[in-house]
């Protein structure tokens, strides 16, 4: 088949590259993708589209950040990379709806990734159900898991969301959740139970 190129014919002229090293790299890429697929590996492509959705998201947008997770759960419903990351920025515009989101990407971690926990734990806080939160944030699962860094919501003094500036230490952002829980549960009294 013919594939048109991405550029004029005089362009392509100007641009030539030895026919082996074109066949070296097809061939690379090839093999790279024969040995995934009979590997059973799979690679997520969830983390190719974070620079994009995190300019959606610092611009306002948070549904166009998470059309873009949304279509790739469409893609490979199993990609609890991209499950994630579809809840996280659900987060802001719908909360009940990341929470559901967020237990599934969960239960395809099964519960081993620390960003999924964190994200869980905010999301259960702004539901109110700050008992869970508090259990989840210091559950040992959460507190052992090796950190790592990530784009995190941050929550301001009166619980509303910032997108951090740059990828952050997980642990260090549970604590600091941790930290807005105890303040946050300190200053609501607490209803009398019957």
């Amino acid at each position: 088949s013919h594939i048109p190129s991405p550029c004029s014919t005089a362009a392509m002229a100007e641009r030539r590259i030895d026919a082996v090293e074109v066949s070296t790299a097809i061939a690379d890429e090839a093999t790279e993708n024969w040995r995934r697929e009979t590997s059973g590996e799979r690679r997520s492509r969830a983390g190719d589209f974070i620079s994009v959705a995190s300019g959606h998201l610092r611009s306002g947008r948070p549904e166009l950040a998470a059309a873009i997770f949304e279509a790739l759960t469409y893609v490979d419903p199993n990609d609890a990379e991209a499950v994630n990351n579809y809840g996280f920025c659900l987060i802001p515009i719908d909360p009940a709806g990341a929470f559901k989101v967020l237990e599934r990407a969960n239960r395809l971690y099964k519960g081993t990734d620390l960003v999924c926990l964190a994200n869980l734990v905010l999301v259960l806080h702004l539901a109110g159900r700050n008992d869970e939160a508090y259990s989840l944030a210091v559950s040992e699962a959460t507190r052992t898991l090796p950190s790592k860094r990530g784009l995190m919501w941050l929550v301001t003094a009166d619980d509303r969301l910032e997108l951090s500036s740059d990828f952050i230490d997980v642990q260090k952002y549970v604590k600091a959740l941790l930290a807005h829980l105890d303040k946050d549960c300190a200053q609501r009294p607490r209803p009398a139970l019957d």
